[in-house]
């Protein structure tokens, strides 16, 4: 069982942030391995247009990968994951803005609210510190219905209860 954190871009250049991760990983052979991960976001920001209207951000997360160890030396791994996504979304964000020169005089927001289902990609370096222990850094791609593409850089602590 692990924590984590990704780096995670909700629109860019503005709304960067980090999104909390459990993830439950499990070998099933020397090179194959399965996990299970869960993140939740919550992220207060402010438009991109203007910067004057508050936006509010929340994410649920759930990606499934299976796992191949491309190159494996000792107990430390090189893998690529491939694997389904399901991501719920609720998005408080600005609809119409009314402004007089650069001051916003009103605004109206919306809620966007759905589940958005995809896939997954991702290549991670697993380095184990001790035999209880490991760190692993990732580089993942998920690309979603409604969202299309959302590329996540993520780190991970790890301890091993079996």
């Amino acid at each position: 069982m692990g924590l984590g954190v990704s780096y995670l871009p909700l629109d860019l250049p503005d709304d960067i942030t980090f999104l909390p991760k459990l993830s439950y990983p499990h070998q099933f052979k020397q090179r194959v391995f399965g996990s299970a991960d869960i993140g939740n976001l919550h992220y207060k920001g402010m438009d991109n247009t203007f910067q004057q209207v508050p936006e509010l951000r929340k994410r649920f997360t759930v990606d499934l990968a299976a796992k191949f160890s491309l190159l494996k030396f000792k107990n430390n791994h090189l893998r690529i994951a491939a694997g389904p996504s399901f991501w719920h979304v609720n998005d408080l964000v600005a609809k119409k803005i009314s402004f007089k020169g650069n001051e916003v005089t009103a605004y109206e927001r919306e809620n966007r609210r759905y589940w958005d289902f995809g896939a997954n990609l991702g290549l991670e370096l697993d380095i184990n510190l001790s035999k209880k222990f490991s760190v692993i850094g990732n580089i993942q791609m998920v690309y979603l219905e409604k969202t299309v593409l959302t590329p996540l850089l993520g780190l991970y602590a790890f301890y091993r209860i079996s």
